[in-house]
């Protein structure tokens, strides 16, 4: 037993020496990568087992020492360069070069000489406010009998519509009571294409102002208008709205005041038939006594109610403040009212 046992020992001893040998002689046909390869060939076959033939574990390791040696190919290979379309570049690229070209661009030419205005001569050269929808091409005679009702009725409409409300420091006073009078009084209305020539005849641009000085022009041409005048405000203000509640139509205006830092621009606002009246009081204790109107100002007044401002009712002294009401002139429009 003890020489088998030493036979086997020298046949292990033998076995150790050749594989030795063959990891390390340099003349030896395998490398290192093909030793490598084949543990890697007996993990799979360890893992996935073997198949009948073993041809599908054969192909299987081919592909993965196809794959394997492909990338170490293609790791030292230069990358090409990519050029990608133009719709697939950035967008800030794009507007870098916009801005770029746009540096470029001449600078424009400011002439220090003044601009001159051209004067309106279309009611459609207003983009904030239009004309009414509609203007009557024919009067009928209830509406000249009663035209101050007619005033609080579509002024009503015309001012809750929204189009005449101030936008920003601009207000549309003028054009709310061009519209309203022409809806009342239609072709024999003061503010159509008469006004129109007049404003281009003497270089005006359709401001209240403007109209004033028309309103103003008309007057002393005895057409249209009739102006109420009293011993007081109070007894021209009283006058006013018996007037209106005769069913004549009647109108307050102001021009532009200049003060020390700014223009006021002129103002205009219709009488509606009023039963009650309202007292206020100015900065020096004088008392007035006023009705209610219709406008469109920095409050927009409906005859009842003021629809924009801190609320409350439609009366004379949300149009103007009392220290201003010395400014107001009372205009009638002629032909209206009950006999």
């Amino acid at each position: 037993m003890k020489i088998i046992h030493y036979i086997a020992l020298i046949a292990l001893a033998v076995d150790l020496f050749f594989a030795f040998q063959l990891n390390t002689s340099p003349s030896d046909t395998h490398s290192k990568q093909d030793l490598q390869e084949q543990n890697s060939s007996k993990s799979l076959a360890s893992l996935y087992g073997t198949t009948r033939g073993g041809s599908a574990l054969s192909s299987s390791l081919v592909d993965l020492q196809d794959m394997e040696r492909n990338a170490e190919v293609t790791k030292f290979m230069p990358l090409a360069k990519i050029e990608l379309p133009a719709q697939t570049k950035h967008k800030h690229i794009l507007s870098k070069k916009r801005k770029v070209q746009n540096h470029k661009k001449k600078p424009k030419t400011t002439s220090t000489a003044p601009k001159k205005k051209t004067p309106v001569t279309n009611y459609s050269q207003f983009k904030s406010v239009p004309m009414a929808d509609s203007i009557a091409t024919s009067v009928m005679s209830d509406q000249l009998t009663d035209a101050a009702h007619y005033a609080k009725k579509w002024g009503k409409r015309m001012a809750k519509s929204g189009r005449y409300h101030p936008s920003k420091s601009i207000t549309h006073c003028n054009r709310f009571t061009t519209d309203l009078v022409n809806k009342i009084l239609g072709e024999a209305s003061p503010f159509g294409q008469e006004l129109l020539d007049w404003y281009t005849a003497n270089g005006r641009y359709g401001r209240a102002h403007d109209q004033y000085l028309y309103c103003v022009d008309m007057l002393k041409q005895e057409k249209y208008f009739e102006e109420i005048t009293g011993e007081s405000i109070n007894a021209k203000f009283e006058k006013a709205w018996e007037a209106a509640n005769q069913g004549k139509l009647v109108m307050f205006l102001s021009p532009q005041q200049k003060r020390k830092r700014r223009t006021e621009p002129g103002h205009f606002a219709i009488a509606v038939p009023s039963e009650k009246f309202r007292s206020t009081r100015d900065r020096q204790g004088n008392v007035y006594w006023v009705g209610r109107v219709v406008q469109a100002g920095r409050s927009i007044l409906d005859g009842d109610r003021k629809l924009t401002g801190r609320g409350g009712h439609s009366y004379l002294s949300n149009a103007w403040s009392p220290s201003k009401f010395g400014n107001i002139r009372v205009f009638v429009f002629k032909g209206t009212g009950r006999p």
